[in-house]
């Protein structure tokens, strides 16, 4: 993982393409974020923030469908957090969201919200996190963003359970991993499968008198 992820850093920083290096950066500090290697991560995606140049907004969407400033802010609200950080972590959140709506390129806009929802679903925060669901399955719903859509909706069931409406929650939890498995994105539903089914299947289990 580390010699490929210098392969692909090398080949970007040798290209002289600032854009292209950018993707490398987020694209493997992801990969160590999804490896539970925080630390690193925080470092690339740092990296990517301080490259990112704002004015070149139309040029990232049409070279990676997204904007990678928007993605590097919102991973690395979550490696913040992971790393002990809270009050960085949701500043960063916020910065994330903020910049996605400056820029009113939907796919970032949905890509904000649901990691801004799963931030506040870390904090506990079942109001926020509801809201930011919500607006992430109106949004993805209404332009087929079928991944996040099952993301957000898994959060938005989460929230329901918080509310003492388990069977509506879990049904909605159920609904989104479908839909997850009905994307291409198995390998994040396999890392989180275990995670989710053991909430779920905590959740379904009567209460003691």
């Amino acid at each position: 993982m580390r010699e490929l992820g210098e392969q692909l850093l090398s080949i970007a920083t040798h290209s002289q393409d600032p854009a292209l290096l950018l993707g490398a950066l987020l694209m493997v500090g992801a990969n160590w974020f999804n490896l539970g290697e925080f630390a690193p991560a925080r470092a690339l995606l740092e990296q990517g923030i301080a490259l990112y140049d704002p004015r070149q907004g139309r040029h990232y969407a049409s070279l990676f469908g997204m904007d990678p400033g928007v993605f590097c802010r919102s991973l690395l609200s979550h490696a913040l957090w992971h790393l002990g950080y809270p009050s960085q972590a949701l500043s960063m959140s916020h910065k994330a969201l903020t910049l996605a709506q400056e820029l009113s390129h939907s796919f970032s806009i949905a890509v904000a919200l649901d990691y801004a929802a799963m931030f506040h679903q870390f904090r506990r925060e079942e109001h926020a996190a509801r809201g930011r669901a919500d607006a992430a399955i109106a949004l993805c719903t209404e332009h087929g963003f079928a991944y996040y859509l099952g993301w957000a909706t898994i959060i938005r069931g989460w929230t329901l359970t918080t509310q003492d409406q388990g069977e509506e929650g879990l049904g909605q939890m159920h609904q989104g991993m479908a839909a997850l498995r009905a994307t291409d994105g198995e390998y994040d539903y396999r890392i989180t499968w275990p995670s989710w089914q053991r909430r779920m299947d905590k959740l379904a289990r009567p209460r003691q008198a």
